[in-house]
């Protein structure tokens, strides 16, 4: 039995606002919304079989608590309301959804990622592995994925770490169209 205990995996994405504002189960205000919002969640694409989104179990706690740690950011879930839908997964780790977030708008929702952590630590002391996939939009459009799972209390460190060594190298790289805007 292979168990992951950590692991990081950041590449370059071209899953940008207008990737996710074009996708099938979103239209409308809930697209629009996805184009101006401060911090998008994401749905796992295709994750199982006849459902095109889904998040994982606790995804309305979870954004419950991001709107009490940033009150002021407008965050939007890239899913029409009526095909929104949570599945459980097993397993003694936490899953956080998917998110996607601006440069400027990271230290905000790594200080409140933190807070996150430090209370999953202290309510859960045998369970403190996170799973969360980050999508950082950079300059000129350029995105990075950082895909983590590991320990909760290495969570901070190694988002801001990640993100900063990986945008800082695509800023002067030019931006290729992307295949996603329709």
């Amino acid at each position: 039995m292979n168990n992951t205990l950590f692991s990081v995996d950041v590449s370059e994405t071209d899953k940008d606002r207008e990737y996710w504002a074009t996708r099938s189960w979103i239209s409308g205000e809930a697209s629009r919304k996805v184009r101006a919002a401060d911090l998008l969640v994401v749905p796992w694409e295709d994750f199982r079989e006849g459902h095109a989104a889904q998040f994982p179990q606790g995804t309305t706690d979870f954004l419950r608590s991001l709107a009490r740690l940033l009150p002021e950011q407008a965050t939007t879930i890239a899913v029409n309301k009526e095909l929104f839908e949570e599945i459980a997964l097993h397993g003694r780790q936490t899953r956080w959804p998917t998110i996607m977030v601006t440069a400027v708008m990271l230290p905000l929702l790594v200080n409140a990622l933190t807070e996150l952590a430090k209370k999953l630590i202290d309510e859960h002391p045998n369970e403190q592995t996170v799973q969360i996939n980050l999508i950082v939009e950079g300059k000129h459009g350029h995105c990075i994925e950082i895909d983590y799972k590991g320990p909760a209390n290495d969570l901070t460190k190694t988002l801001t770490e990640q993100a900063g060594r990986c945008l800082s190298r695509l800023e002067n790289k030019p931006r290729h169209a992307t295949a996603s805007k329709k």
